[in-house]
């Protein structure tokens, strides 16, 4: 049903003459997560084979992110700090998805959440 649903959307998108819409996997969408208390927390829609980067500010001390998908696709989990470095990755084959993170100082981690399905994938991702 989904992805008679994805069609009908391109279909109609392709068919108004609306302009890219940001669904192409070449241009990947970079967005903060809010922040509430000690959690912080987004959910998001994510187009099929894309990835999305959010920029989460991870104070000094450990830290768990976890991935929840709709169930639909198989989502993976990579974690990069402010330098780009690579930290940890999370891939199940399913889309929920975890890392736990020993932080030695404080800054913005880049965690990179990919759809590798066919179909849109509507996650929440959390920091604990």
């Amino acid at each position: 049903m989904k992805n008679l649903m994805a069609k009908l959307v391109i279909a109609l998108v392709v068919l108004s003459g609306i302009p890219d819409l940001g669904l192409a996997k070449t241009s990947p969408l970079v967005e903060t997560i809010t922040e509430n208390s000690t959690t912080k927390f987004g959910s998001f829609r994510l187009s099929s084979n894309s990835y999305r980067i959010h920029n989460i500010p991870l104070n000094r001390g450990s830290a768990d992110i976890i991935l929840e998908g709709d169930g639909d696709t198989d989502l993976d989990l990579y974690v990069y700090d402010d330098n780009n470095n690579f930290i940890g990755k999370s891939e199940c084959g399913c889309d929920y998805e975890t890392i736990s993170l020993q932080i030695y100082r404080s800054t913005i981690f880049k965690v990179k959440v990919v759809n590798r399905g066919d179909v849109y994938n509507d996650y929440t991702l959390t920091v604990r």
